[in-house]
């Protein structure tokens, strides 16, 4: 007698708690995609934020270079 096998037992159908798993995996992966781009689009879009509002005051300090860069861009953009 096999391992695991009884004559009690009822044939389980081919395949059909397979593909179930597979469904499961594919929804899930698919889900963990969508938060994962959502999350990095809201990261990204905070960080983005934190420093377009650090960069609109380097004009009025006294760094060289930068300063006369964004000045000039700022100045050509209005």
């Amino acid at each position: 007698m096999a391992r695991g096998y009884s004559y009690n037992q009822k044939p389980k159908k081919f395949g059909s708690s397979k593909f179930r798993r597979i469904k499961i995996n594919l929804f899930s992966s698919f889900m963990f995609g969508v938060v994962r781009g959502i999350g990095m689009a809201v990261g990204f879009s905070g960080i983005a934020v934190v420093l377009l509002y650090i960069v609109r005051f380097l004009p009025l300090q006294n760094i060289p270079l930068i300063g006369d860069l964004i000045r000039a861009i700022i100045q050509s953009q209005r």
